[in-house]
């Protein structure tokens, strides 16, 4: 089963398109911050030190990273992709390769995939090879360490510096939210990992086509790093100055002591994307709802002196499913909604198959309050599916499918 929690962790860095900016108080609560990190609690990225360098370019046969998108979501739940999912992803991967290397590190665009909806990007990362990506301490065995981009550094946002995002999207087209997380390229290798980028536009505000051949988006890596934190310093100012303290800020000084960077690699790998290469056709998609139908939902709101779910009932007036997501199109309540159940452990809805396989949704975003979408975790091929099970046992029962 999907772990929502591994989820968040894996997409670390989401931004979310009010561009709202939470204030880092220290290294330590913003990387806290990362792991939690949803689209409510956006987290702005920062930059580094731009130093553009000579670039190597080097393209691949396509034959030769196909099914990167089958690898990705084969990690995702306990459920082996069945032949039509794999069918699905063959036919919709958008094979790209194209690298580049500097001092050693390579970062290659490899494909990209959407259901007009969200859309994803992989990017693989291959660091010299004495290199471990998952190594959390330095070498001597102490200090927490992280691999990571000048333009998302943790360092770069406790000191404020410029921010160079690391996807952009074109003139016309506004990001209801996006973010880019770690995942394991299969490979075995201790050097190399994906970076998995995942995209949501908000189409009724865009006046671009945002998966047509016009959008052309921008990735941008500026520098590679190596973030660390003086642990021993940190455990001095937690054992005596801030003994006994529950939330702590600390100050400039004790901050430009507490963490730093060295720069593994330095200079900017730039890639632009478009999601055409299928033509601009409308992807398939279905109208699951033939009436509409009340349900719980939750809305993040005050309670008190603090902020926590509220539920309310509200109704359901369409329930549109893509492959790769499902909408869901509320009235009522107040605020954006969601239909994760947060009041105890998370639950989410599934999409339940015929064969009784279930495929978590989980929340990604929303670009309005009156509907919010909510992404698969492993592709939806509509002929497998039974019904749709919601966090507070409402079904929805799969319509029956016009035949050609």
């Amino acid at each position: 089963m999907f772990n929502e929690k591994d989820y968040k962790a894996a997409f670390s860095k989401v931004k979310a398109s009010e561009d709202i900016h939470m204030e880092v108080l220290n290294m330590a609560n913003r990387r806290q911050n990362r792991k939690n990190a949803g689209i409510r609690r956006a987290v702005a990225l920062a930059a580094a030190v731009i130093a553009l360098m000579a670039m190597t370019v080097t393209a691949f046969a396509a034959e030769e990273i196909a099914g990167w998108f089958q690898s990705y979501f084969s990690r995702n739940g306990e459920a082996v992709l069945s032949q039509q999912q794999e069918a699905y992803l063959t036919e919709n991967e958008q094979l790209i390769s194209q690298s580049k290397t500097i001092d050693g590190w390579t970062v290659e665009l490899r494909s990209a995939i959407h259901d007009d909806t969200t859309g994803y990007i992989i990017l693989g990362i291959t660091a010299p090879v004495e290199t471990d990506l998952d190594a959390k301490y330095d070498k001597n065995g102490d200090g927490a360490i992280d691999y990571i981009f000048g333009n998302s550094s943790n360092t770069a946002a406790v000191f404020n510096e410029p921010v160079t995002d690391l996807l952009s999207a074109p003139d016309g087209v506004e990001l209801g939210c996006w973010g880019w997380g770690w995942a394991e390229d299969g490979d075995g290798l201790a050097n190399t990992k994906n970076l998995v980028v995942n995209m949501h536009p908000a189409m009724d505000r865009s006046t671009l086509p945002p998966f047509g051949s016009e959008a052309e988006y921008s990735i941008c890596i500026e520098n590679i790093v190596w973030e660390y934190v003086d642990e021993e310093y940190k455990d001095e100012l937690m054992n005596g100055k801030y003994a006994g303290h529950g939330a702590v800020r600390f100050t400039a000084e004790e901050n430009e002591r507490l963490y730093g960077e060295e720069i593994l690699a330095e200079g900017t790998w730039d890639f632009t994307v478009t999601f055409a290469q299928y033509g601009e056709d409308e992807m398939r998609k279905i109208e699951i709802l033939d009436a509409p139908i009340t349900t719980n939902a939750w809305f993040y709101r005050p309670v008190g002196d603090d902020w926590g779910y509220v539920q309310e009932r509200v109704m359901l007036t369409s329930v549109v499913m893509q492959n790769l997501t499902v909408t869901f199109y509320c009235e009522g309540g107040e605020g954006t909604p969601e239909l994760t159940n947060y009041e105890d452990d998370i639950l989410n809805p599934y999409v339940v198959l015929k064969d009784g396989t279930q495929i978590e949704l989980w929340s990604y975003g929303s670009s309005g309050t009156d509907y919010v979408t909510l992404v698969a975790e492993q592709p939806i091929v509509f002929e497998e599916v039974d019904h749709i099970l919601l966090a507070d046992g409402t079904i929805i029962p799969m319509p029956e499918l016009e035949t050609n």
